[in-house]
């Protein structure tokens, strides 16, 4: 059996992933070598370990680069884990939203923000211990699709 050479990284790794996933599980079972076992040990015991950036920072370029990439399925989980650990707030998720709006466009905007008033719901649901897919609450936040900028400017006239 060759070694692994990102071994050392995986202490950090594991530390990492807590701070920056929070409730999600790591990849702790994962071969050696695979991409599970690769994205714990390089992306979470190194590329989010490094100082150059906060936590906080690395955060919005990841819910960026999501959104611009259209990843639907890993934006929740990225979302959430920016709220639970109060990285970042309801509103400045949604100021993203704007801001991806105007570089990136509407549709991708609209994209993203739904599903992360979706997961803002699901938590809120969560925290008063309402079933978050039988809330008829989130039910309507997910359906509404509210226009950013409007929301971004109301009450400033």
């Amino acid at each position: 059996m060759t070694e692994d050479p990102f071994g050392h990284l995986l202490d950090q790794g594991n530390e990492m992933w807590s701070e920056v996933m929070g409730s999600l599980p790591a990849p702790t079972t994962a071969p050696v070598g695979s991409l599970d076992d690769l994205a714990l040990k390089v992306v979470f015991g190194g590329l989010w370990s490094r100082p150059g950036l906060s936590i906080r920072d690395r955060r919005l370029i990841n819910l960026t680069l999501l959104a611009m990439l259209g990843r639907d399925d890993i934006t929740p989980f990225h979302v959430r884990a920016a709220l639970e650990s109060g990285d970042l707030e309801a509103a400045e998720i949604e100021e993203l939203g704007v801001q991806l709006a105007f570089y990136a466009g509407w549709p991708l905007a609209t994209s993203f923000l739904l599903l992360a008033r979706r997961e803002v719901q699901k938590l809120a649901a969560e925290a008063v211990g309402a079933d978050p897919v039988a809330d008829p609450v989130a039910e309507s936040a997910a359906e509404s699709v509210a226009d950013p900028v409007a929301d971004s400017t109301a009450g400033t006239e």
